[in-house]
Parts: structure tokens; sequence; C-alpha cells
């Protein structure tokens, strides 16, 4: 994956704006997706290399994007300079917006935790993709943590009517009853990381 915002151009515009206030707002704004862009591909490596030892390091990197994407989310909302009516942003702004409730189940998980222990969940909710191998053969694999208790009957994402974009795609995240598809925000970052590439240059060169 292309790392982003390596465009020279664009890095001396945003950071020759006169208005401090808007050019630090920017560029907290740059830095985190930037974090989420690292952390994702990541963890795409780890799921690549995927065992049963590797399982606490998988849902710690979950939690690492799912956390960046969350203080994305409350960025996004006040930083200036940028026109919050804008398609481009408007969009992202309501796909992101659903990361909230499953980055505050994980915050606050203990308010939940006898429900999850009756309703034979884990505690710490659990993972599932879809892996291509080299057959072209699709899977759909999981992972949660703990070995008290073994879960049956856990959702697992479906390939099937699925646009599968890489060899690992469609990271989910499962938590009581929510679920979180990692990968599908990770690809509207990529999309607003480019509107907001190209609004900036637009904007202020």
């Amino acid at each position: 994956m292309t790392p982003l915002f390596e465009n020279s151009d664009f890095n001396k515009i945003y950071k020759s704006i006169n208005d401090d206030i808007v050019k630090f707002s920017i560029e907290a704004l740059v830095i985190i997706i930037k974090m989420i862009d690292v952390s994702y591909s990541d963890l795409v490596l780890m799921l690549e290399n995927h065992n049963k030892e590797s399982s606490e390091e998988v849902f710690m990197q979950s939690w690492l994007v799912i956390t960046n994407l969350n203080r994305l989310r409350c960025l996004i909302k006040q930083v200036p300079g940028i026109k919050k009516k804008e398609p481009w942003f408007q969009l992202f702004s309501r796909k992101i917006k659903e990361v909230e409730n499953s980055r505050h189940l994980i915050e606050h998980y203990d308010k939940q935790l006898r429900d999850l222990i009756l309703k034979v969940k884990p505690t710490l909710g659990h993972i599932s993709w879809i892996e291509i191998r080299k057959e072209k053969e699709t899977y759909s694999k999981l992972t949660s943590l703990g070995v008290i208790r073994k879960y049956k009957g856990l959702e697992l994402v479906n390939p099937a009517g699925q646009s599968i974009r890489y060899k690992i795609d469609h990271i989910t995240y499962f938590l009581g009853d929510e679920k979180l598809n990692i990968s599908n925000l990770y690809y509207d970052l990529l999309d607003f990381a480019k509107n907001l590439e190209l609004y900036i240059k637009n904007k202020y060169s």
C-alpha cells in the first residue's frame, strides 16, 4: 500500500498556512491518518502470519486502529480551515461515526461483562476476516482470546457477495452485539485522505 501524504508539494502547502490554528489542526489530522495507515498495514501482516500464539498481538493492533479511528472522528468535527459541507467530508463523517460504539464497548466493556459471560460470548470479542490463498480459494477465518471456554457459533465474515480487494480483507471486530468492518473504514479513510490532500492544495496553494 502506498504511504499517505508523501507528496512534497502538499506538505509544503499545509505547513506554510499562515493561520497557526488551521495549520496545526491539519497537521494533527495528517499525523493520525498516517498512524492508522501504518497500524492497519501492520494488522494485515499479522493476519497473514496468524497463529494461536499471535492472537494477543492481533487484538492489540485492532484496538489501536479502532482507537485512532475514533480519535480522528472526534478531530474532524472541529478541525478549522475545511468546509464541513463538502460532499466527501460529509460522506466520511457519516461512515466513521460507526466506530464510536465499538470503541466505547472496548474501553468500557466491564459494563457489559456479565451479559457477555451469560450469553457465552468472548469477553473481549472476536475477530474474523477473509483470506485468499495462492489457489485463489477464499476462506473465512476467526480468532478470539482465552482458553477456559470454547465458543461455538461465533459469526464469521461471509465472503459471498463481498468485494474482496486484497489477500486479507474485511477484517471485522465483533464485541457483544456490535460489529465493525475495520477494512471498509480503512478504505474510506484512503478516499478521505486523497480528497483532503486535493482540497488543501486547491485552497491554500
